[in-house]
């Protein structure tokens, strides 16, 4: 899934995230829930995510071995 080709938002439902970061939709709600998941924003009732935030918030749980 590509966000940045050409026509495409930039912005991602809920949906599309979770498709993005291999993560169940239930997960993203979770986090967003609880407060530790990718900034969101609303477009009117809908919930989208930035494809910058999702790059952003995909590098915290990176671990360079499994000691970390």
């Amino acid at each position: 899934m590509s966000a940045n080709g050409a026509g495409k938002s930039p912005f991602l439902t809920s949906e599309e995230a979770a498709l993005y970061l291999r993560v169940s939709e239930g997960t993203i709600r979770n986090w967003r829930v609880v407060g530790i998941g990718p900034k969101y924003r609303h477009h009117g009732r809908r919930i989208v995510y930035h494809v910058d935030d999702l790059n952003s918030f995909n590098g915290w749980g990176r671990a360079n071995d499994t000691s970390d």
